[in-house]
Formats: C-alpha cells, sequence, structure tokens
C-alpha cells in the first residue's frame, strides 16, 4: 500500500510544466525531482498523492492531469 503514485512522463514532456500546467487545471500532482534529489530520472516523474481524494473524484483528476500533459505537448504549458 502508499499514499502516492509515480507517473513517468513521455519523452518530451518536463514534469515541472506538467505540474505547473496541472495546478491551472485544478489538480495537485509534485514534479518528481524533489523527491529523487540528485537523481536526473527525477525530471520525468510525477508524484501523485490519492490517498485523501475521494474516490468519485479520481477519475476527473486522471482526465485533467491528462488535459495538462497534452497542452504541454502543444506548447500551451503554465
Amino acid at each position: 500500500g502508499g499514499f502516492y503514485l509515480w507517473a513517468k512522463l513521455r519523452d518530451g514532456l518536463s514534469a515541472r510544466a506538467v505540474w505547473r500546467t496541472a495546478a491551472q487545471e485544478g489538480v495537485a500532482v509534485n514534479p518528481g525531482h524533489g523527491f529523487l534529489p540528485g537523481d536526473p530520472t527525477g525530471q520525468e516523474f510525477l508524484r501523485i498523492a490519492f490517498a485523501w481524494t475521494p474516490a468519485e473524484q479520481l477519475g476527473e483528476a486522471a482526465h485533467r492531469i491528462g488535459i495538462a500533459c497534452e497542452r504541454v505537448s502543444r506548447g500551451d504549458a503554465a
């Protein structure tokens, strides 16, 4: 068990850009670099907390994270 999911971003996506853009979409995620100090792979991961989110909101949250990723891919990052 745990309280977090780790998501590896596809090539070309910045965790920081997705983090900022997801916030605009109303979803709080964390870029992985803050949890993997000194590890360059942290730039490719998001840390997603789910333990306090009601189950019925998880699908919408995932959808909004997807929108944030698409926006970053298009160059429309926050």
